[in-house]
C-alpha cells in the first residue's frame, strides 16, 4: 500500500505556555507547553519546532548608555530588530552576553512548521526576563 503525501493547509493554533529560569553569566532555561495545564513542556502535533524572537532591551535598573549598539530601548513586535532561535525541542537553552546583565530579554514565541513557514502559529508575547 502506497504512502499518501498530505501538505498541511491549517495554520497552527496552539498558544505558547512558557516557564523561562534565568541563571547567572546570561544563560536562560526554556521550557514551553502547548496547553496551560499540560505537566511537562511539549510540542504540539501540530508543530515540529518552536521559534522564538528576541532582542536584549533597557530594564528599570540599567539604561542603555553606553551599549547602544547592542541594547533597544523597548520592542514592540516580533519583527522589531530581534534574533531568531529556532528549537525542535520543547525545553531548550540560550545564552545571552553576560556583559549585558541587568537588562532585559524580551521574547516571543510561537509554534512552526518548518517545511511551511506560512502556518506557523500566532506569536505570544512580548514576554520580559532580566539578565542575570
Amino acid at each position: 500500500m502506497e504512502k499518501t503525501h498530505v501538505i498541511p493547509t491549517t495554520p497552527i493554533k496552539e498558544d505558547c505556555y512558557y516557564i523561562v529560569t534565568a541563571a547567572p553569566n546570561g544563560y536562560f532555561t526554556f521550557e514551553v507547553f502547548s496547553a496551560n495545564d499540560t505537566p511537562r513542556a511539549s510540542k504540539p502535533e501540530s508543530a515540529d519546532a518552536l521559534e522564538m524572537a528576541y532582542v536584549v532591551t533597557e530594564s528599570k535598573v540599567r539604561l542603555i548608555t553606553g551599549f547602544e549598539d547592542r541594547v533597544q530601548k523597548t520592542c514592540k513586535s516580533p519583527t522589531d530588530h530581534t534574533a531568531s532561535h529556532i528549537s525542535t525541542k520543547a525545553r531548550f537553552e540560550i545564552e545571552i552576553d553576560p556583559e549585558l546583565k541587568a537588562f532585559d530579554l524580551t521574547f516571543y514565541l510561537r509554534w512552526v512548521k518548518t517545511k511551511y513557514p506560512n502556518l506557523a502559529g500566532k506569536w505570544c508575547g512580548p514576554f520580559t526576563a532580566m539578565i542575570l
